[in-house]
């Protein structure tokens, strides 16, 4: 792993993950901009890191966010600008990889995709952000917008115990079902969407009703 330091899709986007994440903290503290790179399965990834630079007594929370398909990291970091939002967090984008016969950056839907690069992508990112800063399961969340909030549905089901919380934005996945134990989870899909949507993300909502084992109506 190499760690490299350097020096803005759509405002809907940005305003999503604002209400998912902003605490009242005020956007006055600066980040250092770094980039870390892993290889993984023969292939070099890499995640664009934001570190708050003040010093912190507590272990701070660190927010892995993950693009949609066709995008990249830097650009939807500085779309989307949750490093700004939650100035006291770690925020963390990594960037997905073309997959066979495909020339969009992307992640995978289920478990043995693509042998699972994104799943120990992940894995790494988070024992290296545990080393460096001693951040927590317990202070970790993830979220992601369409194919990457597919990709959270995944993390849900195969890396429950590495998050605190998961947020998913324009993604569908009405088949969702799992062993592993509920999880807050915010869910937010545009009412603008196609109406050809409206069942799946309506099953959605109920699918992820069942596994938070959620009391009271829809």
């Amino acid at each position: 792993m190499t760690i490299r330091t350097t020096r803005r899709w759509s405002w809907g986007a940005r305003r999503v993950l604002l209400a998912a994440f902003l605490l009242g903290h005020a956007a006055s503290a600066h980040a250092a901009r770094e980039i870390l790179e892993f290889e993984i399965e023969g292939q070099s990834r890499s995640v664009l890191l934001f570190v708050p630079e003040l010093p912190s007594v507590e272990p701070r929370s660190l927010v892995v966010v993950f693009h949609g398909r066709g995008d990249d990291s830097v650009a939807f970091a500085d779309a989307v600008e949750l490093h700004k939002d939650w100035p006291d967090a770690i925020v963390a984008y990594p960037r997905g990889e073309t997959r066979e016969a495909s020339s969009m950056r992307g992640w995978q839907y289920r478990a043995g995709d693509q042998r699972d690069r994104d799943l120990q992508l992940v894995d790494r990112l988070l024992q290296v952000t545990a080393e460096r800063f001693d951040t927590r399961p317990e202070t970790t969340h993830a979220a992601g917008f369409s194919n990457g909030g597919h990709f959270v549905f995944l993390l849900m089901s195969e890396r429950a115990e590495a998050f605190a919380t998961f947020t998913i934005i324009g993604s569908v996945r009405p088949d969702f079902a799992s062993d592993a134990p509920p999880k807050p989870v915010l869910y937010l899909f545009g009412s603008g969407e196609g109406r050809q949507y409206k069942d799946d993300w309506t099953k959605t909502v109920e699918a992820l009703t069942r596994h938070n084992r959620t009391q009271g109506p829809l």
